[in-house]
């Protein structure tokens, strides 16, 4: 019975608002039917766990109907009504939250009705709200336009004369409004797109991102979340990208307390993929970039907001500090952050970057044994503990498990190419052929070492160079 939709839900609930579902179903506007009500007042006994020998469906069924037979097909109609009710209690509980939208909803009813006075009050309290707002985001501008609508309206209600200037400034601010709510809107969904096309095969261009971003050029004043989604998107579509990165990066730092927690977590994430993609096209000096980032976004609470890292910004936060040489600040790390992992990854992701972290203060039985305690189910993690296990086992000169592994990894990437991007992939592949030419050189041939020195120095797309360098000068 736990895994039903109805017990997970209630699970979801706190003591408040179970209180608040208890009056909800036991007001007769919203349920006229007895059994539910008696059926949530018995399952609230064993929430939230719901783990209680009692709390099972066949012995519910008898508190509910007493000594009979259990009838599954009952049980799963009363379930299925309760659990129904269940959604129209979060329904009405948003809707209550949003007090805007409930605004919009009497302003149609008494636009229908008439009732102008009703109206022009209704609409005066929702732009007083509307003026408290602190972000002006794309949910701001919507509900702008909205209300900007609603003043046009207004003024068909009142008989007030729409040939003067008020009335002029009106239709433009609902120009203006739709405007600015369309390019949030499509700046960031465009940016999403391409951000994706990057990661995966995804062949989808967007409509109209020149267009936009030309004619924003062309605008003397631009609201500056608007300016920021469009630096972000030259960012990702052009290729000499590095002024708006920067100029999106020094806005992020200027304007962190004025853009809400959705788009700042949003333009960090994509500031940060541009840095891993110019990483992985050979560009190292932005692994501090986004090093930087990242430590900027743990002291200004986007992270915290939301209380949890993902393991792919652990892993690279790791990853980019280790190659930085910041080895006490990885550790420091590891320790302090692990427990912001979802619960189920921490033991995994935390072998794994300890493994990292041994493998570069060069306890590499440590390390080994670390990755050989793990299960990985994350494709990156498992890709990269069998690069790490091929640098220990090429430092250590164990070249048979180290051809095998090399053979094994390329076995396994072409496997999964369609889970990976082409660049990530090429810069995997690029690894293991230089290892592999490094490890058929020999100490006399100078002439083949400095060809492949030079090969591997112009070749932008290739992970751990300055590794794979340092063990070409070792030859």
């Amino acid at each position: 019975m736990r895994d039903t939709k109805l017990i997970i839900f209630l699970q979801s609930l706190d003591k408040k608002q179970l209180k608040r579902l208890q009056k909800f179903i036991t007001s007769p506007y919203f349920n006229e039917q007895k059994q539910p009500v008696i059926l949530l007042n018995l399952l609230i006994r064993y929430h939230p766990t719901f783990e209680s020998k009692q709390a099972t469906k066949e012995k519910i069924y008898q508190k509910l109907f007493g000594k009979v037979t259990y009838n599954d097909a009952k049980w799963r109609r009363l379930s299925s009504t309760l659990f129904k009710l269940c959604e129209q209690f979060l329904a009405h509980e948003l809707f209550n939250q949003d007090q805007g939208q409930s605004h919009l909803y009497l302003l149609r009813y008494y636009e229908e009705k008439g009732l102008i006075k009703h109206f022009n009050t209704s609409l005066k309290a929702l732009r007083e709200q509307q003026n408290k707002k602190q972000y002006q985001d794309a949910k701001f501008f919507y509900y702008e336009y909205l209300i900007c609508l609603q003043a046009q309206i207004a003024f068909v209600l009142n008989k007030e004369d729409v040939r003067t200037p008020k009335y002029n400034q009106i239709l433009q601010h609902i120009d203006e409004t739709l405007e600015h709510y369309y390019f949030l809107s499509k700046l960031h969904i465009s940016g999403l797109i391409l951000n994706h096309s990057k990661v995966v095969q995804f062949d989808f261009e967007p409509s109209f991102i020149s267009t936009i971003l030309e004619h924003l050029e062309t605008k003397e004043h631009v609201p500056p979340l608007i300016s920021m989604y469009a630096n972000m998107l030259q960012m990702i579509n052009n290729e000499n990208a590095s002024p708006y990165f920067q100029a999106l990066k020094k806005a992020l730092q200027e304007n962190t307390s004025e853009i809400s927690t959705n788009d700042l977590r949003a333009l960090t994430i994509f500031a940060r993929n541009y840095c891993i993609a110019q990483i992985n096209q050979g560009q190292e000096h932005y692994l501090q970039e986004w090093l930087d980032i990242f430590k900027s976004e743990l002291n200004n609470l986007v992270i915290d907001r939301d209380t949890n890292i993902s393991i792919g910004n652990f892993k690279n936060a790791v990853t980019s500090a280790l190659r930085l040489g910041a080895l006490e600040w990885v550790e420091s790390f590891i320790e302090t952050f692990i427990h912001h992992l979802p619960t189920s990854q921490q033991t995994d992701v935390y072998h794994y970057s300890k493994a990292h972290l041994y493998f570069y203060q060069k306890k590499y039985n440590a390390s080994i044994q670390l990755l050989y305690q793990a299960e990985f189910t994350d494709i990156f993690y498992k890709i990269g503990a069998r690069k790490i296990l091929l640098q220990i086992y090429h430092e250590l000169d164990e070249i048979d498990a180290r051809d095998n592994l090399i053979n094994s990894l390329r076995v396994f990437i072409h496997s999964k190419k369609e889970l990976i991007s082409p660049t990530f992939i090429e810069s995997i592949r690029n690894f293991l052929n230089f290892l592999t030419a490094i490890s058929k050189l020999l100490p006399s041939e100078k002439q083949q070492i400095a060809a492949l020195k030079v090969e591997l120095e112009n070749t932008r797309v290739v992970t751990e160079k300055r590794w794979l360098l340092e063990q070409l000068r070792q030859v």
